[in-house]
């Protein structure tokens, strides 16, 4: 916020030396937080947290093994079809939201303990995309409570 600010500040000010015939008391402007909210709201921009993998990617790093692995696969003589990928995620499936909407009506919303349940989930296909792989689904127990009502082990 204050970056983008003081960059206005300096517009406006490069502007008002650029238009002829404007005193410097005709005009004046302050980038305030007022309306950097405002500014905000009309030109769409929304605060997001920046979270994950991709953030902290080493391009140049993958990039080579791009190249090292492609050497590999030429060498060794491997088809697409022998190549495998897999990726796990994770899914805390009882978590609610940090944040919601309420009305203006409602003073607060009851507080509730956030639930830890995580499923993890490992995916995988071959690089031709002609073969996947079963979904293994891991849970930290081995006939969870949660699923006996939806399925029959």
């Amino acid at each position: 916020m204050p970056i983008i600010q003081e960059q206005t500040r300096e517009i406006f000010e490069k502007l008002k030396e650029q238009t002829p015939g404007l005193s410097s008391e005709e005009l004046e402007f302050k980038a305030t937080t007022g309306w950097f909210t405002k500014f905000k709201r009309r030109s769409g921009i929304k605060h997001v947290l920046m979270h994950g993998e991709s953030a902290s990617a080493n391009k140049e790093a993958a990039e080579k093994y791009c190249l090292k692995f492609l050497e590999f696969i030429e060498t060794e003589g491997c088809h697409p079809q022998q190549i495998f990928n897999c990726d796990e995620i994770g899914l805390f499936w009882k978590h609610m939201p940090n944040r919601t909407y309420i009305t203006k009506d409602e003073k607060s919303i009851p507080k509730h303990k956030p639930m830890k349940d995580r499923l993890t989930l490992l995916l995988g296909a071959n690089a031709s995309g002609d073969m996947k792989l079963k979904p293994l689904l891991v849970y930290h127990s081995e006939n969870p409570r949660a699923f006996l009502k939806k399925f029959h082990y």
